[in-house]
């Protein structure tokens, strides 16, 4: 099932994790139209609502764990060098559980990481904290890992990490 937007109205939430293409008048979307109708894979924006990823957040179902495998080491790797600071680190990581917290305010069962719980940047190295804070995520489930990505805009990551981001974000959505 293929959904097309032309608008921001959100998709109801029945069909949020279905793919949805974004309608725009300058036939950019008709490629990947019949790219997704000859069965090849598409690319999904990063940002399809507007930028606004607690809105964006609504996508992604609640549920069950993500495989860690999903998160490529590239993914990892740009998180690494954008937040390699502790402070860098715990802004990225509170916005992250911002993002969370205001995708679901009312969710008793809204699970969010804590930077408490992951080792000392500092002791253990960017990387290492990192791929622990991502592993934390993935058993929280997809939107605390799709929560974790978009705390970081897509233009900072380098172009492996960005395809990447985008196909970890998509496989999210999909999830069921």
């Amino acid at each position: 099932m293929l959904f097309v937007r032309i608008d921001a109205t959100p998709l109801p939430v029945l069909y949020a994790p279905r793919l949805a293409l974004e309608y725009r008048p300058d036939d950019s979307m008709w490629p990947r139209l019949i790219n997704w109708a000859n069965g090849t894979p598409i690319s999904v924006p990063s940002a399809p609502v507007g930028g606004d990823p607690v809105r964006e957040l609504s996508l992604y179902p609640r549920g069950p764990h993500v495989k860690s495998a999903w998160v490529k080491p590239s993914i990892v790797h740009a998180f690494a060098v954008l937040a390699r600071t502790a402070m860098r680190s715990q802004r990225v990581v509170d916005e992250a559980v911002r993002i969370r917290e205001e995708a679901d305010p009312d969710d008793p069962r809204r699970k969010a990481i804590s930077i408490t719980g992951l080792p000392d940047i500092t002791a253990a190295g960017s990387e290492v904290f990192w791929h622990e804070a991502f592993l934390t995520a993935c058993l929280y489930g997809p939107r605390m890992v799709a929560a974790l990505v978009l705390a970081l805009d897509d233009e900072q990551f380098p172009a492996d990490a960005r395809r990447d981001r985008a196909e970890l974000l998509l496989k999210l959505r999909l999830m069921s």
